[in-house]
Parts: structure tokens; sequence; C-alpha cells
């Protein structure tokens, strides 16, 4: 009995199971303030894909239009894949057409990020999020009273900021902040936040 055929489709048998056990798609909702509400944009990406806010997406909001339309075009990317179905959450903190000060500080942006594995919360993924150059940034931007020099995002942890695990990069295409943990975060001016300068 020839033996490489059966040992060439268990491997492949395994390379099968293997790839389908990771997600190859990625749920992505957006809302404002409650993820008990109902999301305002809702999409799916395969793997590595981006989600792009898009207000030609927009449904059923009111009073936070410049927020949405500040946002636009701005990326969001969930990178290695996951084993089971992902499902992200991205919440706006907002009031109006500003963001919900923390400790009286004025922020450029305020959003929780949540994911779920088959339905089962996760406290950390590595997620990038591009807001990118013009209009839009210089809205938020003027937010906080900050430029791209002097922006710092942060994690809000329990009344504290900790901008220790992201990454804030002001390049050419924008703003580039690399996220490892889910939770509140918050963008704003360095020195207001307490951080020092870059």
């Amino acid at each position: 009995m020839n033996i490489r055929p059966v040992l060439t489709y268990i491997v492949l048998l395994l390379l099968c199971i293997s790839s389908e056990s990771f997600s190859a798609e990625t749920e992505w909702k957006l809302f404002l303030n409650t993820s008990n509400s109902s999301p305002i944009i809702t999409a799916t990406t395969s793997e590595n894909e981006e989600f792009i806010i898009n207000n030609t997406d927009v449904s059923g909001i009111s009073g936070s239009e410049d927020i949405l339309e500040a946002l636009e075009g701005t990326k969001f990317v969930q990178s290695p894949p996951v084993n089971g179905s992902l499902t992200i959450h991205i919440i706006l903190n907002v009031q109006g057409n500003s963001f919900q000060s923390i400790n009286g500080k004025a922020l450029s942006l305020n959003m929780n990020i949540e994911a779920f594995v088959d339905g089962n919360k996760i406290e950390n993924l590595p997620l990038t999020m591009t807001i990118p150059a013009g209009d839009g940034l210089d809205y938020l931007l003027g937010l906080s009273g900050c430029n791209r020099s002097d922006i710092v995002f942060a994690y809000y942890f329990g009344g504290e900021l900790d901008n220790s695990g992201i990454e804030t990069l002001s390049k050419v295409q924008g703003i580039v902040v690399n996220i490892n943990s889910l939770s509140t975060i918050v963008g704003g001016k360095n020195s207001v936040l307490g951080f020092p300068e870059r």
C-alpha cells in the first residue's frame, strides 16, 4: 500500500480544518453612546480588509452629524485573524457635535471598543485606526485645541489615563493609532491629558 496519498489527504484535511477554525469575516457595528441602541453603521469585512466609516451607510442619527462627517473615511483594520466568529463594536461617546469630556478635559475623540468571539467578550485585540488628513481631522483636532504634532491617544480606565500599549503616529495620510487593549480610548492634547510632548 502506498502511504503517500493517505498522508497527503490527512495533511490537506488538517489544513482545511485549521483554516476554517479562524474567522474569515469580521462584523463591525458603529454606535452612538451605547451598544444597547441600534447601530448606525454595520458592515462585514474579510480577513485583513479595512472597515471604513462611510456616512452614506449611516442610519437613524440626529445631533452628531458633524462628528460623523469628520470621521468619514476613518479606517479600522484588525489583524491577525481570531479563532471563531468575530464581532467588533465601536461606540462613539458623543454629546451633540463634540465628544464627552473626561475629568473636564475637552477631547478630539472618545470611544469604546468591544470585541466578541463566538459571543464571548475579549479584552485584547490588535487594531489599527487611521483618521485621514483633511477637513475632518482638522475639525476633530479643533475640538481639543490641538494639532497633529501634539495629539495623543490613551486608554481611560477607572478615572485614569494610560498611554502605554497604544501608539499615536502623525503620518502623511493622517493620524494612525495602534491599539492593543479594548476599552475606552480617548484622544486630545498631550499637555492637557498630562502626557509629555512627543
